[in-house]
C-alpha cells in the first residue's frame, strides 16, 4: 500500500507535467496566431502591393538615371524592361488576389 506521502508525490508530478505541457500549448498557440496574422489574406495584400509600390519606384529611379544620362542606353532599355515586366507581374498578381478576396467575401 502507497504512503499517503508516495501518492502527493505522483499527484504533484502530474500537476508540474500538466503545467509543463499546458505552457508549452500556450506558446504553440501564439506561434500560430503570429503566423496567421502575418499570413492573413488582408496582410499578404499589403506585403505585395509594398512589393509593387517597391518595382514601380525602382523603374522611375532607373528612368531618372537615364535622363540624367548616367548610363548607356542599352543597359537602361534591358534594366528598364526587366523593372517594368515585374512590376506589371506584381500589379496582375495584386489585382488577382484584391478580386479573390472580394469574391470570397461575398
Amino acid at each position: 500500500e502507497e504512503s499517503f506521502t508516495a501518492v502527493n508525490e505522483r499527484l504533484q508530478q502530474g500537476e508540474d507535467e500538466e503545467k509543463r505541457l499546458r505552457k508549452m500549448i500556450e506558446e504553440k498557440m501564439m506561434v500560430k496566431r503570429q503566423w496567421i496574422e502575418k499570413n492573413s489574406p488582408a496582410a499578404l495584400a499589403n506585403r505585395l502591393s509594398e512589393a509593387v509600390d517597391e518595382a514601380e519606384s525602382q523603374s522611375e529611379k532607373l528612368h531618372g538615371d537615364a535622363m540624367c544620362a548616367t548610363m548607356d542606353m542599352t543597359e537602361f532599355v534591358n534594366q528598364y524592361l526587366e523593372k517594368r515586366t515585374l512590376y506589371h507581374m506584381r500589379r496582375s498578381k495584386l489585382q488577382h488576389f484584391q478580386l479573390m478576396l472580394a469574391n470570397s467575401n461575398n
